[in-house]
């Protein structure tokens, strides 16, 4: 009985084996990835350059909204924001905040060039993917940028007619963001992608003043409309308009209806109060009030 049953077990083992290694091997198939990086679509591994890919619905899934977010799953690659300015680094070569300065880490969009550390700062609205170059790229692009580059492409016209609605809302900050994409063809060599994102929160800070205004508040518009004409069977001209603007009603560092800083010392001396806040005491529980009293309830 027992070699009989291990007989039908090795059998019943060897034929679910045999099932499952070519669907074992079908599931490992790795999907190619196109990049243009060097101005021509090629495949990922074909590119002879140190290059860090993610596609628009990988970000659409991941619940990317920004740079900052992206550049926490991208090897050596920093990105935060400052109070002056935005932070931009690749492999620790960076040039600082500074507003003179042109970034070391270019941004391109669609090929144009984004000069100021600023520029990374805006949501992304309707992005087909993200490449990061690292290393010095005058080369292909142009441009000084010898810590590296972020080559941003975004969604073009299709052939068949699509859209969505997107709507969010963060309780924490009392944030909410509507996103609406259409696509479609227009006429038999004319295809059109309107895309739009709107976004408003309320901040993180609760100022406790008299008539004070929490902050600090975000509030941003992007509009992008692309036009993608085919001009005969081997050329296809592009059109794009974008409008977009980011308004931000206070800072980290100022956020009183009497503009005094209730940060440390070092932030708070640009504003007029040289020793911060005197009850500052470092933690996320952190309160104060216009008179500094301790414990103040909410």
């Amino acid at each position: 009985m027992k070699k009989l049953t291990l007989s039908l077990y090795t059998a019943a083992a060897t034929l679910a084996m045999a099932v499952s290694a070519p669907a074992l091997s079908q599931a490992l198939t790795l999907e190619e990835i196109i990049v243009t990086a060097t101005k021509r679509a090629e495949g990922l591994q074909e590119v002879p350059i140190a290059i860090s890919v993610m596609s628009g619905q990988e970000m659409s899934a991941k619940g990317l909204t920004k740079m900052e977010d992206l550049s926490m799953y991208m090897p050596n690659v920093h990105v935060a924001e400052a109070s002056a300015g935005t932070q931009m680094f690749i492999r620790g070569i960076g040039s600082g905040v500074n507003y003179g300065f042109e970034q070391s880490v270019g941004t391109f969009v669609d090929g144009v060039y984004f000069g100021r550390g600023r520029s990374a700062r805006g949501k992304f609205l309707d992005i087909e993917r993200v490449e990061v170059l690292k290393g010095p790229q005058s080369t292909l692009f142009g441009k000084n940028t010898i810590a590296g580059a972020l080559n941003i492409t975004t969604a073009q016209p299709t052939e068949e007619f699509e859209g969505y609605v997107s709507a969010g809302y963060t309780t924490e900050l009392e944030a909410m963001t509507l996103t609406s994409v259409i696509s479609g063809p227009l006429s038999d060599s004319v295809r059109g992608r309107l895309a739009v994102r709107g976004y408003e929160d309320e901040g993180y800070v609760r100022n406790l003043a008299a008539d004070g205004v929490d902050g600090p508040q975000n509030e941003s518009l992007y509009v992008r409309g692309t036009l993608a004409i085919d001009v005969n069977e081997d050329w296809t001209a592009t059109i794009k308009a974008e409008h977009g603007y980011v308004d931000v009603l206070g800072r980290q560092e100022l956020i009183s209806n009497t503009d005094t800083s209730l940060a440390t010392g070092g932030a708070a001396a640009l504003y007029g109060t040289p020793f911060g806040s005197t009850n500052f005491e470092a933690g996320f529980g952190y309160t104060t009030y216009e008179q500094n009293v301790r414990n103040m309830p909410l």
